[in-house]
């Protein structure tokens, strides 16, 4: 199912900016990925199909983090299965990929695949954006409080 407007155009956008920030800051855009080994194969594999070309002794999960981090295609792939996390006064604010609010949680738990079930059977990749967080904010829903 495509992704409803605004989310469709903002998605590549929100990809450029994560990969220049990433370009002109090596190293500082930090992700996790997901623990389940099946999900990274199935991944490094779509990737490959893509053309993307994985090195002889390069681990599955550098891989997708290099792909990820560098290329467009390769983001805009996988931004659909990514959370964008911004750490603000102790709670982390989550978005989708593609800039759609998801809510918050406290500190350390966002960062844990296992939080919750659904959040680890559907995501790939987490993504904190805290340092380049001005620079996508407005690609992003607003922050919603906490009724």
């Amino acid at each position: 199912m495509p992704l409803p407007e605004p989310y469709h155009s903002r998605m590549p956008l929100i990809g450029s900016r994560i990969i220049a920030f990433e370009s002109r800051n090596p190293g500082s855009v930090r992700m996790k990925i997901t623990p389940d080994l099946e999900k990274v194969a199935a991944a490094t594999q779509d990737l490959q199909e893509q053309g993307f070309k994985k090195r002889f002794f390069q681990s599955p999960q550098q891989f997708i983090f290099d792909c990820v981090g560098s290329y467009q295609a390769a983001i805009e792939m996988w931004l659909p299965f990514t959370e964008l996390h911004h750490l603000v006064r102790g709670q982390t604010h989550i978005w989708f990929g593609y800039g759609a609010y998801l809510g918050w949680m406290g500190g350390l738990n966002a960062y844990d695949f296992y939080s919750s079930p659904e959040r680890g059977r559907r995501m790939l990749l987490f993504i904190n954006i805290s340092p380049l967080f001005s620079e996508l904010a407005e690609l992003l829903d607003p922050i919603k409080e906490k009724k």
